[in-house]
């Protein structure tokens, strides 16, 4: 051949090359699996399975070490994006899992539900039109006396009208409702005498004090209708009541791959699993986790620009559990500067608004019609969670700037939640605590007014931890702060792709840090009250170094 002639168009690789190429992008994560599946099967030859805060130790330092990768579309190489995909669906399985062998529970069995919660959930639902917010506990124990017996070794029982324990020995001599009909008093019997049968007594021991059935009128509309259709007796019925609350948070968690993108969305899930107030909460319960879904799934709404889907989503969360209000925040902040200055509302804001205003509404009706007491249901609701809130800040595995004032500093740090004592500490400690609610109040709603709309709306979130005490569980809407500064999936502005900052990957990190250190404390103590006392402190840490971050962004942007 003439060396001058011209040589032809690059060659296709041969079918040897293309199955080289395929076999060098798959081995590696399949070697990966492998190995993981290697190291698992040894831990739980060894019985790592059987000391689950280990696990949980190890999966949220996984978390941790990746969100400090700070990964990119850039920097995902086809190898590096199969591979980040593989780490964290097994961190979220291995969160998920880990919550689900808690309780020995599998799918499809009895042990499959968690009597605490199902017991006040189900059966305060489910008869509510009978036992109200106030007679759940002393009805136990008079349909327990005429069928099992099951709770005659409880010796004490919390009166829910007073808040004070008292002798389980009285009530359970007491008359069944007026309310009840035989007919409903017989359905009652069966239900309390299978969940009865499910634990021993010192298990009810514990239950019966606890602080009885509480959700508003609008969940309790929906938590009726589910209760009175489903069966707890029957297994069907039952494994679909308890498979609610999954498919619940795998639907926010599409919206979330749709907004922004397979690998955030996938990191949240496994964050929201393995929180340390989430135990007992993602597997086993009914319908408990519709809140964080519709909170989740609001964010990504807005992201994508769905104002309306956005606002109703909100409006959703806000009726059945109040505190997602907290989101509103911003949009509501900026109506009111643009009226300030004889400016319409924006669009986003105004459809944001009117589809919160609209979910409310919808749910409002919902409550009020969803039972026999109309309006009514809303007053007893009112007058018991003012109650219910009073007593709830005083108790133990509680998040909140105020948990932290319930200290004797002078003392040093009690092991152990005495509720007079915590009470007299935080009215000493009262105008200290003011003060830095209402500096923390300030600062935020300033970060809040200063960030664009997707971020302004997140920060709300971190209000609930400065102007209210939550249950652990609750602190979970805290995850949703870690789509800080995520743009849209796709968004034609991150191209090329820009790294997520590092004092934003730094700040996911430290949020995880804290909930290994809540796994990994030595502090022991009546129902955690130490270690939630720190965890409270390094929360209050993470929010001021979040405040931080906001402030020298900002900062940094305009004098840009």
């Amino acid at each position: 051949m003439d060396l001058d002639e011209p040589t032809s168009g690059p060659q296709e690789p041969s079918k040897l090359a293309r199955a080289e190429a395929l076999l060098s992008r798959i081995l590696p994560p399949v070697a990966l699996c492998l190995g993981l599946v290697l190291v698992i099967v040894v831990a739980a030859h060894l019985g790592a399975g059987k000391k689950l805060n280990y696990v949980r130790q190890i999966v949220t330092i996984g978390l941790a070490s990746l969100a400090l990768v700070g990964w990119t579309r850039s920097w995902l190489t086809p190898k590096r994006q199969v591979l980040l995909g593989v780490l964290l669906t097994l961190f979220a399985g291995s969160a998920f899992w880990i919550q689900a062998a808690q309780q020995a529970r599998h799918l499809g069995e009895d042990k499959q539900i968690y009597p605490w919660g199902v017991y006040h959930y189900y059966l305060g639902a489910k008869y509510f039109d009978e036992l109200g917010y106030k007679h759940l506990y002393d009805q136990s124990l008079v349909a327990d006396a005429e069928e099992t017996k099951d709770l005659k070794g409880v010796p004490k029982i919390r009166d829910l009208s007073t808040y004070r324990f008292v002798k389980a020995k009285k009530r359970r001599k007491g008359k069944r409702l007026d309310t009840f009909s035989d007919e409903r008093w017989s359905e009652f019997k069966a239900d309390l005498a299978f969940m009865t049968g499910l634990k021993g007594t010192d298990f009810w021991k514990q239950v019966l004090r606890d602080r009885g059935y509480n959700p508003s009128p609008s969940w309790n509309a929906i938590g009726s209708a589910l209760t009175n259709s489903l069966s707890i007796r029957d297994r069907t019925s039952q494994t679909l009541l308890v498979l609610l609350d999954v498919l619940l948070v795998l639907s926010a968690f599409a919206v979330s791959i749709r907004a922004y993108g397979w690998t955030r969305s996938m990191f949240i899930l496994a964050a929201f699993y393995i929180w340390f107030g989430n135990p007992n909460r993602v597997f086993g319960q009914i319908y408990n986790l519709d809140w964080f879904a519709a909170t989740w799934a609001a964010v990504a709404c807005w992201r994508l620009g769905r104002a309306r889907t956005a606002g109703a989503l909100i409006g959703y969360a806000t009726m059945v559990r109040i505190f997602p209000i907290v989101l509103l925040t911003a949009p509501i902040a900026h109506v009111g500067l643009r009226a300030i200055r004889g400016r319409p509302p924006a669009t986003q804001h105004r459809r944001l608004l009117a589809g919160a205003v609209a979910g409310m509404v919808v749910m409002f009706a919902l409550g009020t019609m969803g039972g026999n007491k109309g309006l009514t249901a809303w007053k007893m609701f009112g007058n018991n969670i003012v109650h219910h809130s009073s007593e709830h800040a005083y108790g133990s595995r509680r998040l909140g700037l105020q948990h932290l004032f319930g200290l004797s500093w002078s003392e040093g740090l009690e092991k152990k939640a005495v509720k007079k004592k915590n009470r007299a500490n935080q009215e000493a400690n009262k105008t200290l605590f003011r003060t830095i609610q209402l500096v923390l109040a300030a600062l935020f709603l300033l970060a809040i007014i200063r960030s664009d709309d997707h971020d302004g709306l997140l920060l709300g979130a971190a209000l609930v931890f400065v102007g209210t005490v939550a249950s652990r569980y609750y602190g979970a809407i805290f995850i949703l702060l870690m789509l800080l500064g995520c743009p849209a999936r796709g968004d034609p502005g991150q191209s090329p792709p820009k790294p997520r900052p590092l004092p934003l990957r730094s700040l996911d990190a430290g949020l995880l840090a804290i909930v290994w250190a809540v796994y990994a404390s030595p502090l022991k103590g009546s129902e955690d009250w130490a270690t939630y006392v720190w965890a409270n402190a390094l929360l209050l840490a993470w929010f001021l170094a979040l405040l931080a971050v906001r402030f020298t962004a900002h900062h940094r942007a305009v004098t840009a």
